[in-house]
């Protein structure tokens, strides 16, 4: 009798604490807000300041290698006036005389030294581009935290519609205990399974909770509506087109983050050691002008004369240093420091590598794992409906039926968190090769 009576106290507090649970959420009945991928990642992606200002520094670099290929033109004005104090015979006593030209300067640069710096200008700005527009952080963040609500909403979903038939069982199997013709061992196996299905419930709404809670922060929703998660169209996409590892290697390797940042601190670096080694070579420069021109002139004692004229010039100027040891540290710095980047470039390729590589067994293995998990969740759901026909026939008792539909829960709960950590991998990896 005692073990009746506890067995009937723990089924209220078991619903009364599933009831406690879910009261807030009955009462309020909260709207539903459906919310696709494609959203959340738009949304949950944010760009930084920093990255925006440092790409229209970027785009001015270009601007400014470009330029540099152009001569540098001036307009010049020139008003002169002297007094002689020479007394002698034949020279001027007053003099003026104005100009007017258009200069330029051309340095000659080397075509190298301009084209490293566009380079290094451009990658800097393309990487910019694809920080602004999310990093993977970013990408990653937001796939977990949408994959977790939809495993939860889902594996939530089904356990519901598969709990009432439980409680039905239960029901049974307690009205059989009072007219005696089940023993306290076979309802106690049939309770506890009921509190198992009841506490993985429990365990699905608070874990749906603090997903949909995460998503919420990093998409910036300020509505309570509740957020509905739908996976089922880009599950199936992602298992009916596996990818490819060469493909999916060759596109991470070009188009990832931290092998972008490297190759960019290289080119800067070789930029560096080339202008720094161009100080020890030849240089040279053309500078010219052209205009016109009016001079007056006084001579001391006789006649005076005045005349316009036209005035061009052309120079050309060679450099060649012979001792700078100035120059020379600078040149053995930028040697240092460009090879320090290739050494970081290398280990980042290397790190890179390494990542794939364990991302891919990862995702090469919960393939095999969903293989495996689909099997079983198979075997389980025969094992019920054969055990609901065995039931229907008076062969065997409700009782049994709790547990084979906890272990089916538990199984199909599996595959699909399996499913969806597989999902999740595969557009990692198709975001390290273009952006969303």
């Amino acid at each position: 009798m005692m073990l009746r009576a506890n067995l009937k106290r723990i089924g209220v507090w078991a619903a009364s604490l599933l009831i406690l649970a879910s009261a807030g959420g009955i009462s309020a009945q909260p709207q539903t807000s459906p919310l696709s991928l494609t959203d959340a990642l738009a949304r949950g992606f944010k760009g930084d300041l920093n990255d925006r200002s440092q790409l229209e520094r970027a785009l001015l670099e270009i601007e400014r290698s470009d330029a540099e290929r152009l001569p540098s033109v001036r307009a010049e004005s020139d008003a002169i006036t002297s007094r002689s104090t020479d007394v002698f015979a034949e020279r001027p006593y007053n003099q003026q005389s104005l100009s007017a030209t258009i200069a330029f300067d051309y340095p000659i640069r080397s075509n190298r030294i301009s084209r490293l710096r566009r380079l290094a200008a451009t990658a800097e700005a393309e990487y910019l581009r694809s920080r602004i527009s999310g990093t993977r952080d970013d990408y990653e963040a937001v796939l977990t935290a949408y994959g977790e609500l939809y495993a939860s909403q889902h594996q939530k979903e089904r356990l519901s519609g598969a709990i009432g038939s439980v409680e039905l069982a239960d029901r049974e199997i307690s009205r059989l205990l009072d007219e005696g013709q089940v023993s306290l061992i076979t309802a106690a196996s049939s309770r506890e399974a009921v509190l198992a299905l009841r506490s993985q419930l429990l365990s699905l709404e608070s874990r749906r909770m603090t997903a949909q809670s995460r998503l919420r922060e990093l998409i910036s929703e300020s509505s309570d509506a509740e957020i509905v998660a739908d996976l089922s169209t880009d599950l199936d996409q992602i298992e009916s087109e596996p990818l490819d590892r060469e493909a999916t290697r060759s596109r991470v390797m070009e188009r990832n983050s931290s092998v972008a940042a490297q190759e960019i601190a290289v080119q800067k670096s070789r930029l560096l050691y080339e202008e720094a080694s161009s100080r020890s070579r030849l240089t040279s420069a053309i500078a010219g002008f052209g205009g016109i021109a009016a001079a007056r002139s006084d001579f001391s004692g006789t006649s005076s004369s005045s005349v316009g004229f036209g005035v061009y010039g052309l120079r050309v100027s060679l450099r060649y240093p012979l001792f700078d040891r100035s120059m020379m540290i600078d040149v053995a710095v930028a040697r240092v420091e460009l090879e320090r980047a290739e050494a970081a470039r290398t280990k980042s390729r290397t790190d890179a590598e390494a990542r794939i590589a364990r991302e891919w067994l990862q995702y090469q293995e919960a393939g095999k794992r969903v293989e495996l998990l689909r099997e079983w969740a198979a075997v389980e759901r025969e094992r019920e409906e054969s055990l609901r026909r065995l039931i229907a026939a008076g062969v065997r008792r409700e009782a049994d039926l709790a547990h084979v539909v906890a272990a089916r829960a538990r199984r199909e709960g599996e595959l699909l968190d399996v499913r969806i950590e597989r999902w999740r991998l595969s557009r990692l990896m198709q975001f390290a090769g273009s952006n969303p």
